[in-house]
């Protein structure tokens, strides 16, 4: 549109959730919309500005394997590409200013076989909406919220979470 209608540049293209316009485009292939912001060919800017919360930087084992495949790589710390960092405010800063709650990850590993063979066999039936392997999760998950059999120390906090947030790959 901008081209189409004689448009000027604009004087700032302001790009919030950065992070979006970084990736690989394989020689060849069409780059994603997110992408195509870097490109004065496609949208006229004077300046750009880059804001994200979770910067995306590949590591030199992507950038080889991106080159050896003959795609560009748009990573956060190409300067030439993103400009220099004119402000940073790590997570740690904001956790020392009240901003954000500090936070511990726990990794859940739960043994199908600790879930009582009367359940496996319920769950195991077919008539049942509630499968195996997510029964296995909600106990896991209600084990780490208590703190009970936790393998790891927990003497420096031994009282059960008040609030969690769980993160899933999808949801069906």
């Amino acid at each position: 549109a901008q081209k189409a209608h004689g448009l000027p540049a604009f004087d700032l293209i302001v790009c919030d959730e950065a992070h979006r316009t970084t990736g690989a485009t394989l020689a060849g292939e069409d780059e994603s919309n997110f992408v195509k912001v870097h490109s004065d060919a496609t949208i006229r800017g004077k300046k750009r500005l880059y804001m994200t919360a979770t910067p995306r930087i590949f590591g030199d084992s992507v950038k080889a394997r991106a080159e050896e495949a003959d795609a560009i790589l748009a990573s956060m710390d190409d300067e030439a590409l993103f400009g220099e960092t004119l402000f940073y405010r790590g997570f740690s800063w904001a956790v020392q200013n009240s901003l954000l709650s500090d936070y511990k990850v726990i990794v859940l590993a739960m043994d199908e076989g600790l879930v009582s063979a009367a359940v496996q066999k319920r769950l195991g039936d077919g008539t049942s909406e509630l499968v195996l392997d997510d029964a296995t999760k909600i106990v896991g998950c209600y084990k780490a919220l208590t703190k009970a059999d936790m393998k790891l120390d927990v003497a420096a906090d031994p009282l059960p979470m008040k609030r969690a947030v769980a993160f899933c790959k999808d949801i069906r």
